[in-house]
């Protein structure tokens, strides 16, 4: 019989028992040829008792046929590329419990629709790169004591690795998992890397434990990723992981550092600290299957409790990230820097009973809400603990001075509070509360026009366009309305232009000596001398339109010049 990977495969149909006794005696084999030069007695009696016949259905007479007869070469043993779905047909493929040689390889391997490895014992490398599972691939309880690749390998829903032990380096970069990917109480050792990965809904790793370094960076996980009570080594990376709706990491411990720059979380995120009894309940549904009895699942919960810190931060980062929906962090405790820089979320988070305040950097953070797209402060999805949590977010930013964030969250807070206000007028029909309707329209309609001419104060840019378009625009008015009978003037007159620029301080600009000099130019009539030919009260009569139209740029000039004088404010501001 040729080594070959379906060969292999047969003999591995022939059941765990043989196949063990089989790997085993190579196993012995090069033992014995390490250590003992003259030990062809040895080998002899180890084959001998490889074909005892209670491990195998095959007769004595077909052990030639088979290629049996000899020792197993481990080194060869490989599964490379074999199609299991066309040796075992509907069958699913068992390989539970089996003892596999120190090197061996599934790459590229296709699966038909269930594969057993539950309690399978990998040795120094065991590689699934490229390999295609079915709807049910379980590793329930697998032990890999060396490297584990599943680089770019395919699992259909329901990928099983609960209980699962890596080594030192595991790999599932660029991997896709279906629907009910689980690694519940999995252990990984010093590298795992989930690069690039795809999870389908319902990912978990509740209870897994992590070794110094998990990468998790560009990976895509669809709703409902649990890592609740999971506990992160030294370094955790989720840079520019997208996470689908209610992504959680409650009572998760995170190591020296963890990023999550510039990751994405949908509608529903969730890092809130649990105490030592909660966190207990989660280890609990997380106990691997394979652990025998009562006495090693207290011992393998009370472990990982040990190690645990449920409620803690330390070193933890969010720069960049973008949390479209609800995030809480209920209950933790900062000890290391935490950093929202440029972080935004699209509802105000979360941080009640959390401490360690002085530990947070906000900067270029950003919080808004959901709102209509035609009316952008009627939100039935806005209620009054919006305005709660706004309050507590905008406590925490006052007592770390934060004054920007703060006062982005007081204009948030007041666009809450017309939200909540507009939900009530339309709780009742309009006749019966008019004045409620009134005010409710009026307030709304100041903060539209405060926002569109200052953004609420924070802009310097748009008071002094604002002022620009309104001195452009009545100059534009007073060459359209001018007084034709007295003289004809060009767009760019000097006098017309002085007198438009006057009325930005309109209050200064009327006790100046020039000025009237300027409206004689403009508005007095001459005689044939061309001298100035007053009323006969010796006034100037500017046109009562002329008058309006100055009036009101005056006051409107008035408002964008204090906009503007309160922006610089703010943005000078120190407390």
């Amino acid at each position: 019989m040729a080594d070959t990977p379906e060969n292999y495969a047969r003999i591995a149909a022939f059941g765990r028992e043989f196949w063990n006794r089989w790997v085993r005696t190579g196993l012995d084999a090069l033992a014995v040829q390490a250590t003992d030069k003259h030990g062809k007695d040895r080998l002899r009696e180890l084959i001998a008792n490889l074909k005892l016949a209670d491990v195998t259905p095959l007769a004595e007479s077909d052990w030639r046929d088979k290629g049996l007869d000899r020792l197993p070469e481990l080194a060869t043993v490989t599964f490379r590329n074999v199609d299991f779905g066309n040796l075992y047909g509907s069958r699913p493929v068992i390989f539970s419990g089996f003892v596999f040689p120190p090197q061996m390889s599934f790459a590229g391997a296709t699966f038909g629709y269930h594969v057993r490895f539950k309690g399978s014992t990998f040795g120094d490398k065991a590689t699934f790169a490229d390999a295609t599972f079915g709807v049910d691939a379980d590793f329930t309880g697998a032990t890999f004591s060396g490297r584990a690749h599943f680089d770019g390998a395919t699992f259909g829903g329901g990928a099983h690795f609960d209980g699962a032990t890596f080594g030192g380096w595991t790999r599932f970069a660029g991997a896709t998992f279906g629907d009910g990917a689980s690694f519940d109480g999995a252990t990984f050792g010093g590298w795992t890397r989930f690069d690039g990965a795809t999870f389908g809904g319902g990912a978990h790793f509740d209870g897994a434990t992590f070794g110094d370094q998990v990468r998790c960076d560009r990976t895509t996980f669809g709703d409902r990723a649990s890592f609740d009570g999971a506990t992160f080594g030294a370094h955790a990376r989720f840079n520019g992981a997208t996470f689908g709706k209610h992504a959680s990491f409650g009572g998760a411990t995170f190591g020296d550092w963890a990023r999550f720059a510039g990751a994405t979380f949908g509608l529903g995120a969730s890092f809130e600290g649990r105490t030592e009894d909660q966190l207990r309940d989660i280890l609990k549904n997380a106990i691997p299957p394979t652990l025998p009895n009562a006495k090693h699942r207290d011992a393998w919960v009370n472990a990982r409790l040990s190690a645990a810190k449920p409620n803690r931060f330390g070193w933890i980062s969010f720069a960049g990230a973008n949390f479209l929906g609800e995030c809480s962090f209920i209950g933790r405790v900062f000890a290391g820097p935490v950093g929202f820089q440029a972080a935004r979320f699209g509802k105000p988070p979360e941080f009640a009973g959390t401490e360690g305040h002085g530990f947070i950097d906000p900067h270029g953070m950003s919080v808004s809400f959901p709102r209509r797209w035609w009316w952008p402060f009627a939100n039935r999805g806005v209620q009054s603990e919006t305005s709660a949590r706004i309050r507590r977010l905008r406590k925490i930013m006052a007592d770390i001075h934060a004054q920007d964030v703060e006062r982005a969250l007081f204009i948030l807070e007041r666009r809450a509070e017309r939200a909540i206000a507009w939900n009530g007028v339309a709780a009742k029909p309009l006749y019966l509360a008019p004045w409620r309707f009134l005010k409710t329209s009026g307030l709304t309609l100041l903060q539209v026009a405060y926002q569109a001419l200052s953004n609420f104060g924070r802009s310097i840019v748009l008071p002094f366009v604002w002022l620009f378009a309104s001195v452009a625009g009545f100059h534009a008015a007073y060459w359209q309305f001018w007084a034709k009978p007295v003289r004809a003037l060009s767009f760019f007159d000097r006098d017309l232009i002085s007198y438009s620029l006057g009325n930005l301080l309109p209050f200064v600009n009327t006790l100046s000596p020039a000025r009237g000099e300027v409206l004689k130019r403009l508005f007095c009539p001459t005689d044939v001398s061309g001298a100035c030919v007053a009323s006969r009260f010796g006034e100037i009569i500017v046109p009562i339109r002329v008058e309006l139209l100055a009036l009101g740029e005056g006051i409107i000039n008035a408002v964008l010049l204090f906009l503007l004088l309160q922006a610089i404010r703010n943005y000078f501001k120190m407390k």
